[in-house]
């Protein structure tokens, strides 16, 4: 069984082309590494497959599911902390919350 399966994914930023056309079939049980210099978009890969960005076109399938319902079998920590500035903590946790999909109790502010 596929447990991640990605076929002709491509990312655009602008006129910028980072990913085109990126095939990856990777088995239950299977080690995988990206390895490749950097700049070359592995991370922009990890991250579409972690449902943290999106792609342009492709398809993506995480144990035969679609990525937003794949989320809570993804743990993703980037190299760098890119947690705004510009938000105050408590937004910072709010918008990371919803890209996990994580919902809490309604509180006032």
């Amino acid at each position: 069984m596929d447990a991640i399966y990605v076929e002709n994914l491509t990312k655009k930023y602008g006129d910028i082309e980072v990913l085109k056309g990126i095939n990856l079939r990777i088995e239950e049980g299977e080690f995988y590494s990206l390895m490749s210099p950097n700049g070359s978009g592995k991370i922009t890969l990890v991250s579409i497959i972690a449902s943290v960005r999106l792609p342009n076109s492709g398809k993506i399938e995480i144990y035969r599911k679609k990525p937003g319902e794949a989320k809570k079998l993804i743990s993703y920590v980037p190299q760098e902390n890119f947690s705004s500035k510009l938000l105050t903590g408590r937004e910072n946790l709010l918008y990371f919350a919803g890209l996990l999909a994580i919902q809490g109790t309604k509180q006032k502010s």
